[in-house]
């Protein structure tokens, strides 16, 4: 009974981590940020955070760990570097050739789950909300009309792969004669359950070991028909010499026969 409990709570445990929504937020005023979130805990992406500088930063002790750190660093620069040789350059030539040829094979299967993933994704607010200014009028003009386009390019790229939420959808997009600068506030919130997330990654996995071992086979079988073709050439021409040499030896006794 109480292995039972044990295993339950287990699950349901499990299945409550899996359930945990992902949101990614990505949002534009001044500049870029995103940040993503797990559940109630939140955390930024981009920028990165500017490392604060504290007072006993600069205590003695700090200081000579520091110098003892930019010591050991410029050690390390000074010790001659161990020549590749030509052997190893060509394997990992070799070994990124096959990586990159092992991926433009999968391009199919990645779009393929990338699709079924996309289908999971819910975008749960889409806000852009731009002031279009420019020095010259007309100029002004066909920007609000490109930058309108372009929004709704995004809008239907959003609808046709991922769930929108329609009722968290605002667009506005102005010109404003009035002003030189452009005034934008953009951002885009997308979530994705763990679950979903974790079944894509583990398709990617699959496919590219798959993908990795059929390609290891097809190269064995591309190796063993060069040899047996490489085989048969030879046989073929040993017969070529033997047959030559037979009729030189036949010409040779024919014309002794005439001499004697």
């Amino acid at each position: 009974m109480t292995a039972l409990i044990v295993i339950s709570a287990a699950v349901a445990l499990l299945a409550l981590i899996l359930s945990v929504p992902i949101k990614l937020r990505v949002m534009y005023t001044d500049s870029v940020s995103v940040f993503a979130g797990i559940g109630l805990f939140s955390f930024r992406i981009y920028p990165p955070k500017k490392k604060k500088i504290k007072l006993r930063d600069y205590s003695a002790e700090n200081y000579r760990k520091l110098m003892s750190e930019l010591d050991g660093a410029e050690k390390k620069e000074k010790k001659p570097k161990k020549a590749e040789t030509a052997e190893n350059k060509s394997a990992e030539a070799e070994n990124n050739e096959s990586i990159i040829k092992v991926l433009y094979g999968m391009r199919h299967t990645v779009t393929r789950i990338v699709g079924e993933f996309a289908r999971h994704i819910r975008t749960d607010t889409v806000y852009i909300k731009a002031d279009i200014s420019s020095d010259d009028a007309a100029k002004c003009a066909l920007l609000c009309g490109a930058v309108s386009q372009f929004a709704s390019y995004i809008l239907e790229f959003l609808r046709e792969f991922t769930k929108l939420r329609e009722k968290k959808v605002t667009v506005d997009i102005n010109a404003d004669f009035s002003s030189s600068e452009t005034a934008a506030d953009i951002k885009f919130v997308f979530c994705v359950r763990a679950v979903f997330l974790l079944c894509a990654a583990v398709k990617l996995i699959f496919a590219y070991f798959g993908f990795a071992e059929a390609r290891d086979a097809q190269k064995v079988l591309r190796a063993d028909s060069t040899k047996a073709a490489e085989g048969k050439r030879s046989i073929s021409k040993s017969q070529k010499y033997k047959n030559i040499s037979k009729e030189r030896s036949g010409t040779q006794n024919e014309s002794e026969r005439k001499l004697c």
